[in-house]
């Protein structure tokens, strides 16, 4: 009967619970240039990923242009990419440095650590140079003077 009565006595909802789950992970995010279609648009790609939930996504832009975007998921999202477009205003300047910054948030206020890219305002091509003298195949004489002839070409000053 002892033994009975210890049996039932572990039943009675006395055992110890372990306390509610914490979430420790924080989030993932990356930022990349994103695939741009105009000279008035700064596109970034960002990639946010946690285990159990994001709750944010904030991008934010400083530097030639200073903007910021934010997203505040509603539901349980694990995995994210936004493709974020931003207008250019007419009075940055050409060819300034624009640093894009994306951070992301869980459920549980664990946030990411900083993700950056670099983009440049007008998606510029870059300056061109080419040697126009001596002409391809042309001798030259070991020791001897050698004129040489450039031209360049770049979209800004």
């Amino acid at each position: 009967i002892a033994s009975m009565a210890m049996g039932l006595g572990a039943c009675s909802g006395d055992e110890v619970i372990d306390p509610p789950f914490r979430d420790q992970i924080k989030p993932r995010v990356q930022v990349a240039k994103g695939n741009t279609v105009a000279d008035t648009v700064l596109a970034v790609t960002i990639n946010a990923t946690d285990n159990i939930g994001l709750k944010r996504v904030r991008l934010l832009l400083a530097g030639g242009i200073t903007a910021e975007y934010d997203t505040v998921m509603t539901s349980a999202v694990t995995s994210l990419t936004l493709n974020v477009n931003v207008k250019v205003p007419s009075n940055a300047p050409i060819g300034a440095t624009v640093t894009a910054r994306a951070v992301a948030t869980d459920g549980a206020g664990n946030q990411s650590d900083t993700a950056r890219v670099a983009l440049t305002v007008g998606n510029l091509e870059p300056p061109t140079a080419v040697i126009t003298s001596p002409v391809a195949g042309s001798p030259v004489v070991s020791g001897k003077a050698l004129v040489l002839s450039l031209s360049g070409r770049a979209r800004y000053k």
